[in-house]
């Protein structure tokens, strides 16, 4: 059945590279030979060079991000009910990882947490005139974490 997509692939502006399972047997085609040239053409662009290469980028970037979902977001096994409410918690689960990768890119820390240090310890060093001679304390940790997504 993925045949007919990758036939409604084939002609169009982009070179498909669309993964398959390993064939035990011998394919005997019968009739559609638009569907039998998409498949065979994608499997040669699956064995080059650049093939190879896009799958290893995807293993290093996609799949490994989706583990870190799964596994360290405890995601892998769920307790709860119905699909709409699963797909909830993975849409928030993944908003919370990329949220991560931006501060990290932003602020150049490696975890929100440090990030927030960073902030409060730049606020701090800055100010540190101003807030003894207004007598203002320093942010709290929720604050800096507020101002922080705010600046994003």
């Amino acid at each position: 059945m993925w045949s007919l997509g990758l036939k409604a692939l084939e002609d169009g502006a982009w070179t498909t590279r669309i993964s398959e399972n390993q064939q035990k047997g011998f394919a005997r085609w019968q009739g559609d030979a638009a569907a039998r040239r998409a498949v065979s053409n994608n499997r040669v662009r699956l064995k080059s060079r650049v093939g190879r290469a896009a799958l290893k980028r995807r293993s290093e970037k996609v799949e490994r991000s989706f583990a870190h979902i799964l596994d360290g977001g405890v995601l892998r096994r769920t307790w709860l009910r119905g699909d709409t409410n699963v797909e909830k918690r993975y849409t928030i689960q993944a908003a919370a990882c990329n949220l991560g990768l931006v501060i990290r890119h932003r602020f150049s820390a490696g975890t929100p947490r440090q990030a927030a240090a960073a902030v409060y310890f730049s606020y701090s060093v800055h100010s540190i005139g101003a807030n003894t001679y207004f007598g203002f304390s320093p942010p709290s940790g929720a604050m800096v974490m507020c101002l922080i997504i705010h600046t994003i």
